[in-house]
C-alpha cells in the first residue's frame, strides 16, 4: 500500500537526514499503534456487569416484548 502524507517544511527539513525515509515511518507507525493499543480505556460500563440486579431474567429473551411493552405504557 502506497500513503502520500504531506508534513510541514519544518518537519521536512528535520527529516531530511533519514537514509530510509520508509522505514522510519513505518516504524514510528509501529510504535504508534502499540501505545494505541496500550492505552485503550477500560470500558466502565462493562465493570458494572453483574452487580446490579432486575426483577426479569429473560431480557435476553424477551427483549421485544418488553419495549413493545413500554411503548404501549406510554
Amino acid at each position: 500500500m502506497n500513503i502520500t502524507i504531506e508534513v510541514p517544511d519544518e518537519m521536512n527539513q528535520q527529516l531530511a537526514g533519514i537514509k530510509n525515509i520508509n522505514a522510519f515511518v513505518v516504524n514510528a507507525l509501529k510504535t504508534a499503534l502499540a501505545t494505541q493499543a496500550e492505552t485503550v480505556p477500560e470500558d466502565s460500563l462493562l465493570n458494572l456487569s453483574g452487580i446490579l440486579t432486575f426483577e426479569k431474567n429473560d431480557v435476553g429473551e424477551h427483549h421485544d416484548d418488553y419495549l413493545g411493552q413500554s411503548v404501549k405504557n406510554d
